[in-house]
């Protein structure tokens, strides 16, 4: 059993609502287990990070953790094992075993973007420096926002990703400018994450007042009646920040650039210091991905821009706001 195991999937033999669906990652070491689980923050679910020395037994493995105290072994080959939690009748779960890299497998994200393929649709996704990223799925402008960070196990390495859904990708090897991931459900789905030089479009830096403001669709089910759009009537757009007129109201943000080189992106999200942890996390995640601008179209004297993007009944974003640059 030596090695390093990542959970795959779970045989259900009995109603058990006591193990969720995260990932685990086991690694043994001679008499030693390391068992860590990237949790589930949102719904209550901590992350587990279990080191302890063990003894095998007939039926499996006692640790001398006193949370984490047995292991029941069902099936085992040189690929996978099948284990349960708490009883023998607990429901199992299929462990996927990984290659253990010779050194130390060092990737970053942080601050940088990637293309890449999934679900036969192509993904552009930034890495933000505070921890958030931002999908965005070109051909129907889908944005998720989520929460990522990185586990490091021995050699190996795993990107979590917790947006929709959590999972954990295994970062495999790095080549140049891409990075090849996978993921061990039933079967191994493998990714390939091209790193994007985006650099600020020409044109968008300057000064622009606003010229018409128009809704996308006829139905706001988040806006309340009498309330109006935020219409942001002048915008001086710098290369690192952007500087805000509304309703005389002026305000600078921080931006970088995202998507397929088209999304506006701010990274600051201001949260209520009352705020509980786990509503921080979606809370975060939805002020961000309202504070997401679409470059729509863009020439020397015209911008139109999309904004208040809302994950409702029908994605997509709510507003256009047409733009001319206003000269000195």
């Amino acid at each position: 059993m030596d090695g390093l195991w990542v959970s795959a999937y779970q045989i259900q033999t009995e109603p058990n609502r006591g193990i969720a669906d995260y990932k685990k990652i086991m690694r043994i070491d001679g008499d030693s287990i390391f068992f860590r689980t990237i949790g589930e923050p949102k719904n209550g679910f901590e992350a587990w990070n279990i080191k302890s020395k063990f003894k095998r037994t007939s039926g499996g493995i006692e640790t001398e953790d006193e949370n984490f105290d047995k292991i029941y072994i069902h099936e085992i080959s040189n690929d996978s094992v099948v284990i349960s939690y708490k009883t023998k009748n607990s429901t199992q779960e299929v462990f996927q075993k990984l290659n253990q890299p010779s050194s130390r497998i060092n990737w970053n994200p942080s601050s940088n973007s990637y293309e890449f393929e999934g679900n036969s649709e192509k993904v552009n996704i930034t890495f933000l420096e505070n921890g958030l990223y931002a999908d965005y799925l070109p051909e129907i402008e889908d944005v998720t926002v989520g929460h990522w960070h990185t586990i490091q196990e021995s050699n190996n390495l795993f990107v979590v990703l917790d947006g929709l859904n959590i999972i954990a990708l295994s970062v495999d090897s790095l080549i140049n400018d891409k990075t090849y991931l996978s993921i061990h459900d039933e079967a191994k789905f493998s990714y390939t994450f091209k790193q994007q030089s985006l650099e600020t479009p020409k044109n968008l830096l300057g000064n622009w007042e606003l010229v018409t403001c128009d809704t996308l669709r006829t139905e706001h089910s988040l806006l309340a009646q009498g309330n109006k759009w935020s219409t942001l009537d002048f915008l001086r757009i710098e290369r690192d920040s952007i500087f805000i007129t509304n309703n005389n109201s002026k305000y600078a943000k921080k931006w970088t650039i995202g998507g397929a080189n088209n999304l506006i992106i701010f990274p600051d999200a201001i949260i209520k210091s009352d705020s509980l942890e786990r509503d921080t996390l979606s809370k975060r995640e939805h002020i961000v991905r309202r504070n997401i601008f679409k470059i729509d179209s863009l020439s020397e004297n015209d911008l139109i821009i999309l904004t208040e993007y809302e994950l409702a009944e029908f994605d997509g974003f709510e507003i256009k706001l047409t733009y001319r640059r206003k000269k000195n």
